[in-house]
C-alpha cells in the first residue's frame, strides 16, 4: 500500500483531518452556490420592502428551487409594479374629476351670488313698489274724502237751492 509505514491511527488521523477539510471545503463551495443566490433573493425583498420597486430580481444561473422561488418573486414584483401603475392612473381620472368639480363648483358659487343679487334687487324693488301702492292707496283714500266731502256740500247746495226756488216761488 501507499502508507504501509504509517502508524494505523496516524492513517486514520490524516484520513479523518483529510476528510473534515474536504467536507469544509464542499460545504463552502455548496454555501457560496446556495447562500450568494438566497442573499441577493434577501436583498432584492428588502428594496420592495422599502418600496422602492423598480429594480428587477437578479436570477441565479442554477436551475434549482432558489430559482424558482426568484423567478416567483419577479413575477410578484411585475403585478405590484401593474397594480401601482393602476393606482396612479386611479390617482390621475380622480384628480382631473376633482378639478373639474372644483371649477363646476366656482361656476355655481358665482351663478348663485348673481341670483342673490338679483333677488336682493327685486326685493329692493317689490319695497319700492309697495311703498308706492300705500302711498298710491293713501291718496285715493284722500281723494275719496275729499270727493265725499264734495258730495255732501253738493247736496247741501242743493238743498239750499231747492230752498230758495221754493221760498222764491
Amino acid at each position: 500500500m501507499f502508507f504501509e509505514n504509517i502508524d494505523s491511527k496516524i492513517f486514520q488521523l490524516i484520513t479523518y483531518s483529510l476528510g473534515i477539510a474536504w467536507s469544509c471545503i464542499l460545504a463552502a463551495i455548496f454555501s457560496v452556490i446556495i447562500v450568494r443566490p438566497l442573499q441577493k433573493l434577501e436583498q432584492s425583498a428588502k428594496l420592495v420592502a422599502e418600496g422602492k420597486i423598480g429594480k428587477d430580481v437578479e436570477m441565479p444561473v442554477t436551475n434549482d428551487e432558489i430559482r424558482n422561488v426568484a423567478e416567483a418573486f419577479q413575477k410578484m414584483l411585475d403585478n405590484l409594479r401593474d397594480m401601482v401603475d393602476g393606482i396612479e392612473q386611479n390617482y390621475n381620472v380622480t384628480n382631473e374629476k376633482i378639478e373639474e368639480l372644483s371649477d363646476s363648483t366656482r361656476v355655481a358659487s358665482r351663478k348663485a351670488e348673481s341670483i342673490a343679487h338679483t333677488v336682493a334687487q327685486i326685493s329692493q324693488g317689490a319695497e319700492a313698489s309697495a311703498i308706492a301702492v300705500q302711498e298710491t292707496a293713501e291718496a285715493l283714500d284722500d281723494v275719496r274724502q275729499l270727493a265725499s266731502e264734495v258730495n255732501r256740500r253738493a247736496e247741501m247746495s242743493a238743498t239750499d237751492s231747492q230752498q230758495i226756488v221754493l221760498n222764491l216761488n
